[in-house]
């Protein structure tokens, strides 16, 4: 897997739906505020959340004709982030110097999500995002964000370890996994490799067929992981399959959000949608929960290095993962690294 550099990559970081003409829409990547607004075309401008006359914060200000505005003295910004506007400029031609525009990040709309390229400019032309992309015409489809109080590479891991799912979510994916202990699948994996560039896995539970799920992933990037998960055929029922693209978006140093854009083959009908969205949403909710009380804690004892390394085989796409952050970060332009001297967990010993 090459490292152009952890930043030079188009990070999804809204859904289009949640920017709103009304009012500016504050976000965070990198640790860095941004703001996204739409302009008088309808497209979406990313610019930093910093006002060029004093440094007032442009997400607290707001929208008008299409033109973000800071609430401070009114400068008004609009495509590519140039300022447009000086209410303070008694003569109206009087030129607008460039140092006046807002610092604007290359940034597209694709679709339906927002994608903001934060690492070095000239580099995003030669790149392009990784659009998700329905399975098939029988398919529809699903949008969520996950949110964690983690450093990205812990909820990375959460995301490539299906092991934790029977114990986790016992209670949200019941009819799945069962409750008894001592009848757990073990996860077995039947492929764990580095291929083209893309970290690929193949898992299944070998034990009650009847309850089997395998689950498929393809990490293409250190920010995005495309999720299969087949459900075993029941009855009259056909196999279920639902595809998922999780796009990381590392907001900070210990926090991070994951984009989700979900498609499935079953419960398609369009009569039940409504109150499915409703069963989906608290399904996925409680999930989210779940994870969250298992993996937040991790992030102070991975500060202060206390992260455990006994690896286990049901861990081999973990390990592997931990591998190429490694080379990553070996290859330059780390981003973050947890605590202050603390490292990522080495797993040079590790199967």
């Amino acid at each position: 897997m090459t490292n152009p550099g952890m930043k030079n990559h188009w990070f999804a970081v809204e859904h289009t739906s949640k920017v709103s003409s009304k009012r500016p829409t504050p976000i965070k990547l990198f640790g860095m505020p941004m703001v996204l607004y739409r302009t008088p075309s309808g497209g979406i401008q990313c610019v930093r959340d910093l006002c060029p006359h004093r440094g007032s914060r442009l997400s607290v200000g707001r929208m008008l004709n299409g033109h973000l505005s800071c609430r401070y003295h009114g400068w008004q910004f609009g495509e590519g982030g140039r300022c447009v506007n000086i209410p303070q400029h008694l003569n109206k031609r009087m030129a607008i110097p460039s140092s006046a525009h807002a610092h604007a990040l290359p940034t597209r709309v694709l679709g339906d999500l927002v994608w903001v390229w934060p690492g070095e400019p000239a580099k995003a032309e030669q790149s392009e995002p990784y659009l998700p992309k329905s399975p098939g015409e029988d398919y529809l489809a699903d949008n969520e964000q996950w949110y964690f109080e983690t450093h990205y590479g812990l909820a990375m891991e959460n995301l490539l370890d299906p092991a934790h799912q029977p114990h986790v979510h016992r209670s949200t994916l019941t009819a799945f996994y069962t409750r008894d202990h001592d009848r757990i699948n073990p996860t077995i994996w039947k492929e764990v490799q580095e291929r083209d560039g893309v970290l690929y896995g193949h898992q299944i539970y070998e034990n009650n067929p009847e309850k089997n799920i395998t689950h498929t992933y393809r990490m293409v990037s250190p920010w995005l992981l495309i999720f299969d998960v087949h459900f075993p055929a029941r009855g009259f029922f056909k196999k279920w399959h639902q595809q998922m693209y999780l796009y990381m978006v590392p907001i900070d140093k210990r926090t991070c959000e994951v984009k989700i854009r979900a498609y499935r083959n079953y419960l398609t009908s369009r009569v039940i949608q409504r109150p499915l969205n409703l069963i989906n949403y608290l399904v996925a909710k409680r999930i989210h929960h779940d994870d969250k009380i298992v993996m937040e804690p991790q992030q102070s004892n991975w500060d202060n290095g206390l992260m455990g390394n006994n690896f286990v085989p049901s861990d081999a796409l973990v390990v592997r993962y931990r591998k190429v952050w490694e080379k990553l970060e070996a290859a330059g332009d780390p981003w973050y690294r947890p605590g202050t001297e603390s490292e990522f967990v080495p797993c040079d010993k590790a199967a």
